[in-house]
């Protein structure tokens, strides 16, 4: 063999061209692959940008499929969640639905994939004004059940956006004729009224109507009393056992489905007064609060 021929035919040079080959390609595999593992993040991020990804995603896919299994109607979501969006088909076999909220920013509008749904039971934080407006778009809904929801913040928080009371109740009565069950918590209540007279024997209360009164509402009476001591003043709520208001009767014995306060006469004119049958019919100055709508 020739000199030129030993020159050009090197194994040492050409095991370490083999070498830096492989590792280019092995250091072109893992770029490939740590791209393509981040960009799926962040497609993840931009699909669920307030949940915890593909696992919140599984578990609501699973309850879903549990749900469609059984065929039962109940969609349970039995664990905290922020984003219904993986939701994106109608199911219309779904008549009820059960959610725990992990946030008040949740939210809620995946709730029309579920068209016949007429009944809806949350927990968690308080609703945000938005949400009523998700509910007030649902046309089958008849039963809402926030009891082991807060549910409403207190009248005098001053935050933007956050549900009270009596937001609450506006949003029953522009549903009324559709909304036949309202469960709430107890922190959510409307005053709509107060004792003006009683008769006990007939366990009957002349109300003055300072909002509205409707039948099926669920109503109760409120007081403070005051006990006086030889040192000390204390206070004492009193409140009574809760009415299904089943009938409302006017002063000229007209029976009527809602009472609603007359503001172009005074508070306590005889047109604002309404008779109602009570569990406790109290004593005149009484308060009268509105406390949900009766699910009999």
């Amino acid at each position: 063999m020739s000199m030129g021929q030993e020159n050009s035919f090197n194994p040492e040079v050409q095991d370490a061209t083999f070498a830096v080959a492989e590792f280019v390609v092995f250091f072109t595999i893992i770029v490939f692959l740590i791209v393509r593992a981040v960009s799926k993040r962040k497609s993840s991020t931009r699909k669920y940008p307030n949940s915890a990804s593909y696992e919140t995603k599984a578990k609501l896919d699973w309850a879903l499929a549990a749900a469609l299994r059984r065929g039962d109607g109940k969609f349970i979501v039995g664990f905290p969640v922020d984003t219904l969006e993986s939701l994106t088909s109608d199911h219309p076999s779904i008549i009820e639905v059960h959610i725990t909220m992990a946030s008040s920013e949740m939210d809620l509008s995946s709730l029309k994939h579920f068209p016949n749904a007429s009944s809806i039971t949350l927990s968690g934080p308080p609703l945000r004004l938005d949400h009523l407006v998700t509910f007030r778009s649902l046309s089958s809904l008849q039963e809402l059940h926030l009891s082991d929801s807060r549910a409403v913040v207190d009248a005098n928080n001053s935050i933007e956006g956050f549900c009270k009371a009596k937001d609450i109740f506006a949003f029953t009565r522009a549903l009324r004729h559709q909304l036949r069950c309202l469960e709430l918590p107890k922190t959510a209540v409307v005053e709509v009224g107060r004792i003006a007279k009683v008769f006990k024997k007939a366990s009957v209360a002349v109300i003055i109507v300072t909002q509205s009164i409707a039948i099926g509402d669920i109503i109760y009476l409120s007081r403070t009393n005051q006990d006086f001591t030889a040192t000390s003043l204390s206070n004492h709520v009193w409140n009574s056992k809760k009415t299904i208001v089943s009938s409302i009767r006017t002063d000229g014995h007209e029976e009527l489905d809602i009472a609603e306060q007359n503001t172009n006469i005074p508070e306590d004119h005889i047109d604002n007064q309404i008779a109602i049958k009570l569990e406790d019919v109290g004593r005149p100055g009484d308060r009268v609060l509105w406390c949900g709508i009766s699910c009999l």
